[in-house]
């Protein structure tokens, strides 16, 4: 995920570095500019919606260890009702 994260930034600067470009730039090469652009946001939402969707690493450990925990809880107080 950090991979990720480091490759969100990269694009995002090269989002702003293709904006700025696209302002200062002769009407011949923003078609090919805007093309980039629009490229290059479309990367980044994609990207964006993979983490949302992956969730964060350190959130789905916890996760796990309180489902079991739960679950460890559960079998335990069950256990103790029928050996009493």
């Amino acid at each position: 995920m950090v991979l990720g994260l480091a490759f969100l930034s990269e694009l995002e600067r090269l989002r702003d570095l293709l904006w700025d470009s696209l302002e200062d730039s002769p009407a011949d090469k923003r078609g090919t500019l805007a093309r980039e652009y629009r490229s290059t946001l479309e990367k980044i939402q994609e990207l964006k919606k993979k983490q949302t969707e992956a969730g964060d690493p350190i959130d789905e450990l916890a996760n796990r260890r309180a489902s079991r925990s739960a679950g460890t809880s559960k079998s335990q107080s069950g256990s103790r009702r029928a050996g009493s």
